[in-house]
């Protein structure tokens, strides 16, 4: 079901060897595809040792495809995006076409996958003295003195993993939707974001409000949404979808507004965009860094921009 990438130079601590599979089964964000084992950046390496979460977003400047982890949903998007047969002989033919200019295999591969992140507790190091076929890179010796720290701290962090706030957790969203593929991936993403912050608090609820431009998409959408995120008996969904029709510009804030009554019996109060991804976001250094503040909201920036970057 995935497969372990190295390149020639990678060096598989014992740790690694013996926590590696059980790490992506219990760690991993929901519709992962890819996920980075290792930098050329040691800053990269340093800021996972102060992270409560196992994974974070793959940004360009982790640096590095020396090893990664790759599932079946990313091998076929792998297939989908860069395999075709030739007319000419039947032989096969890959090619990466991305909208931002690459240069180098690790911006070609995990912006190719998409869905990819970086781990911040287990490492693959490399050789000292092995010079790699593949490409030459000057390793940093600092970054070598970084996967030391984190295994010596690890026992520290997986103490963390199981880490529930007592603190209630209400998000609020707004999405416009215009076709019913953008419904889709919508619904997906709120589906992967809700169960990798909300595993996090006792008690976590998702209020969306989903404008509709077009009047004959209302059904659809309620439909869709209704079967998607209905739950069980079992487990029922904490997400609730209220869906408006506006072909014109809306006030995102009009839906915060009347959502002031249902932020009183919370603790903290979410506001998110539909570009915002939770999946990926260390969510638990957040909430425990931010303390006792009033108002706290991260830094941001996409992948795609610090490529244009």
């Amino acid at each position: 079901e995935v497969a372990l990438i190295l390149e020639d130079d990678a060096l598989p601590s014992a740790s690694f060897r013996e926590r590696w599979r059980e790490y992506v089964n219990e760690g991993t964000p929901s519709g992962w595809k890819i996920l980075q084992f290792a930098t050329t950046m040691p800053e990269v390496a340093k800021q996972g040792i102060h992270l409560r979460d196992t994974f974070v977003s793959w940004q360009p400047y982790h640096r590095s495809t020396r090893a990664y982890v790759i599932n079946r949903a990313g091998m076929r998007t792998v297939v989908e995006k860069a395999y075709s047969a030739s007319s000419m002989g039947g032989e096969d033919v890959w090619t990466v076409v991305l909208e931002a200019p690459m240069v180098v295999s690790d911006e070609a591969i995990y912006t190719l996958v998409g869905d990819a992140y970086t781990s911040t507790r287990l490492w693959i190091d490399s050789f000292d003295n092995v010079n790699s076929t593949i490409q030459s890179n000057e390793v940093n010796s600092d970054i070598m003195h970084s996967y030391s720290s984190i295994t010596d701290i690890d026992h520290h962090h997986r103490t963390d993993d199981t880490m529930i706030f007592e603190e209630s957790l209400l998000v609020l969203m707004n999405v416009r939707i215009r076709k019913r593929e953008g419904l889709i991936r919508e619904i997906e993403r709120i589906k992967q974001d809700s169960h990798d912050v909300c595993k996090f608090h006792r008690r976590c609820q998702w209020k969306v409000n989903v404008v509709v431009v077009h009047q004959d998409m209302l059904a659809f959408v309620q439909n869709y949404a209704a079967s998607e995120l209905s739950g069980t008996s079992e487990s029922p969904s904490n997400v609730e979808i209220l869906v408006t029709l506006s072909a014109e510009p809306f006030n995102k804030f009009a839906f915060v507004q009347t959502s002031i009554p249902l932020m009183a019996e919370y603790d903290l109060v979410l506001l998110k965009d539909n570009d915002q991804r939770i999946s990926g976001f260390p969510w638990r250094t957040f909430v425990l860094q931010k303390k006792n503040a009033i108002v706290s909201g991260p830094l941001r920036q996409s992948a795609h921009e610090a490529l244009l970057g």
